[in-house]
């Protein structure tokens, strides 16, 4: 079991005190260090780790693709496989709702939609990708709809969007967004908290990506 964020530096402590931490919680720290995206923000989570011996971790190597949590970490640190996975899913799940829910009631329909298609996992850690990854996704989730409802692809994503009350994908990334900034922003757990502190974190590109997605900038 994966301690919670609230728990880490109560467990960590413990930890060293009994002398187990390689064997106990050698793998879960690892997996905390690979999934860091910076050298700088690596070592403030070295540094909140409180006297505890890292021999023997290593950092990420360059050629390594690997998952985490279900998050998919590439060797350079984009986010491309990440989104083409959730997009295989989201075709996956689309496929299914239109299999099976084809004599339901459009309002059934909607429901199943919210339900199954506004679940885009580590969305909001998305910060370096190609625009048009992102876009075959926002195609993906806007045919899903159109085509439970029976409706052509040339028609309008957004009026089909707001005359039925569901999410459009740019709406359910900026909710996303919101929610894990603010946890982020009033979390007391002191590693989130040193972490939160530094300039990859404020000046980073996953910060400029939330600002950009929850605000509009104005020009001019």
């Amino acid at each position: 079991m994966n301690p919670g964020s609230h728990t880490l530096p109560l467990l960590v402590d413990h930890a060293v005190k009994e002398e187990g931490i390689a064997s106990t919680w050698g793998d879960h720290f690892k997996s905390i260090l690979n999934c860091v995206r910076d050298e700088e923000s690596e070592n403030v989570l070295r540094g909140g780790m409180r006297g505890v011996s890292l021999q023997g971790f290593r950092s990420v190597d360059h050629e390594e693709i690997f998952a985490y949590l279900g998050h998919i970490i590439s060797h350079d640190m984009t986010d491309d496989d990440d989104i083409i996975k959730q997009t295989t899913k989201l075709l996956v799940v689309g496929n299914t709702l239109l299999r099976k829910s084809s004599y339901c009631s459009r309002e059934v329909k909607m429901e199943l939609f919210r339900s199954h298609c506004y679940s885009i996992y580590c969305n909001s850690l998305w910060s370096r990708f190609k625009v048009a990854t992102l876009n075959h996704l926002k195609v993906c989730h806007n045919d899903i709809l159109k085509r439970l409802l029976g409706l052509p692809r040339c028609c309008s994503s957004y009026l089909v969007f707001a005359r039925n009350g569901v999410n459009n994908l740019n709406v359910i990334r900026r909710h996303s967004v919101f929610s894990l900034r603010s946890r982020v922003k009033l979390s007391t757990n002191s590693i989130i908290t040193s972490v939160r502190q530094r300039s990859a974190y404020v000046c980073g590109p996953i910060q400029q990506r939330w600002l950009g997605l929850l605000f509009v900038q104005n020009v001019g």
